[in-house]
């Protein structure tokens, strides 16, 4: 398969603004060979896809034929592959932020048009959101560009929270530089600093996070500053698998502002934490009334739909999902779940679940969530032994953060693979952590009934 050849300046700068400001929407750009050639998903993407299409469900690789014909980010992937130099001409074009949106979705990749555009001497309009992208990367080579983001008074504010995200820690220059920045500001620092310290593996740093954000609830003088503080509370007790006191604040919260998708989100993710799934598609659906195009709330119809046993439908909702614009490593990540641990045998198809999984986590790194997800991926498709090492590489890092219950989740993936291996009694010591954890995890029957042999 060709690869595709760097861009230059001259070729980006003579497309359209009518051709830019089209994928700046919703419709969709129709491709001939040579559209695809300069901006299609690139080698990597459309083998991505192409595995779709030796799919086992028919519905799925129609939907990947689809999304190879009419595809709505050739321009995004174009821009990865083009010269950094031709960032410049995304200011010039009202969609340029939606295009850079477009180019976050592919993790990691989209590193090197970031920095291009931090790095740019002229003022580029989108260095503010070059800024959030980068620092929800979290990739710690990254820390002195966003620092000396820190100097520029307009920057400054932007750059200072993604910093956390990169550094991991605060240093005494940078907490003299709160100063400069208004209380609200400084409370979204702190408590970013240490949420992503817990999310690193340090526990105690979310207690103080919760207790950071009760103080900003105990002090607020108006009824926003309350919310923020309840809204930033209940995603830490969300992160920590406790859903019910989470709940407790989203109740409040929605009780002053019913229709806020935001917060209907929330209780929606919180509510599938409990397992409660059939209440929290009401709020999923009173999400989307509110805010249709949002994809992460399309993803999480998708899990919740997973987890009720309608698989079929999950599906279609994560393809919409990749339409709206949701991050590509989430949405593969939850497709290749789907595939890998549906109860539908006519619908699981573990090949193209680890093609799906390992892509995703090439896009994020490190992350336990789908480092799980490519290990119950390898382990439908009958690859046990390399199935154990990724299942328990995830266990320990959701360990590290106190995440009891997605733990309990792989284990019960890792009893199953240690079964097929002939090792039974580490099997039934796998199992017995899952019972004195979680015992009403959902995944938890189908290995208790795989150690019996049934």
């Amino acid at each position: 398969m060709r690869a595709l050849v760097l861009i230059p300046l001259a070729l980006l700068s003579s497309l359209s603004a009518q051709s830019l400001g089209a994928l700046g929407g919703s419709e969709r750009w129709l491709r001939d060979d040579a559209t695809w050639e300069l901006g299609g998903l690139g080698a990597e993407g459309r083998k991505l896809l192409e595995s779709g299409l030796r799919a086992r469900d028919a519905e799925i690789r129609l939907r990947c034929r689809e999304m190879l014909g009419l595809n709505p980010h050739n321009v995004s992937r174009f821009l990865l592959e083009a010269e950094p130099a031709a960032v410049r001409a995304l200011s010039s074009f009202n969609s340029g932020q939606a295009v850079l949106d477009k180019v976050a979705r592919w993790g990691v990749h989209c590193r090197p048009i970031l920095t291009a555009i931090l790095a740019d001497s002229l003022r580029n309009p989108l260095q503010r959101e070059a800024i959030r992208i980068l620092g929800r990367l979290g990739q710690a080579e990254d820390a002195p560009l966003l620092e000396s983001c820190l100097l520029d008074a307009e920057l400054g504010p932007n750059a200072l929270w993604p910093l956390t995200s990169v550094r991991h820690e605060l240093s005494p220059e940078l907490e003299s530089l709160l100063v400069r920045f208004k209380d609200h500001d400084k409370d979204w620092v702190r408590l970013r600093y240490w949420i992503v310290r817990g999310e690193l593996g340090d526990a105690a740093s979310f207690e103080t996070a919760l207790e950071l954000a009760g103080e900003h609830i105990a002090a607020a003088e108006d009824v926003d500053a309350e919310l923020w503080g309840r809204a930033n509370r209940a995603w830490i007790y969300d992160l920590l698998d406790r859903h019910t006191e989470g709940l407790e604040d989203v109740e409040l919260m929605l009780a002053q502002r019913p229709e806020r998708a935001s917060y209907l989100r929330r209780k929606a993710s919180l509510l599938r934490g409990e397992r409660r799934y059939d209440e929290a598609l009401p709020c999923i659906e009173a999400a989307l009334r509110n805010d249709p195009g949002d994809g992460y709330t399309m993803s999480l119809l998708g899990s919740c739909l997973h987890m009720a046993g309608r698989s079929r439908e999950a599906i279609e909702h994560v393809f919409d999902a990749i339409d709206a614009g949701y991050e590509m490593y989430w949405a593969f990540n939850n497709l290749a779940w789907i595939l890998a641990t549906t109860e539908d045998p006519s619908l699981r198809d573990g090949e193209t679940a680890v093609e799906w999984a390992r892509f995703a986590l090439s896009l994020k790194p490190g992350s336990p969530s789908i480092e799980g997800t490519l290990g119950e991926a390898l382990w439908a498709s009958g690859e046990y032994a390399l199935a154990v090492t990724h299942l328990e590489s995830s266990i320990a890092r959701f360990e590290d953060f106190q995440s009891l219950r997605s733990a309990a989740s792989e284990r019960c993936f890792l009893t199953m693979c240690l079964v097929e291996l002939g090792e039974l009694d580490a099997a039934r010591a796998c199992l017995a952590r899952v019972l004195e954890d979680d015992p009403g995890n959902p995944w938890l029957a189908r290995a208790q009934l795989r150690l019996l042999g049934e």
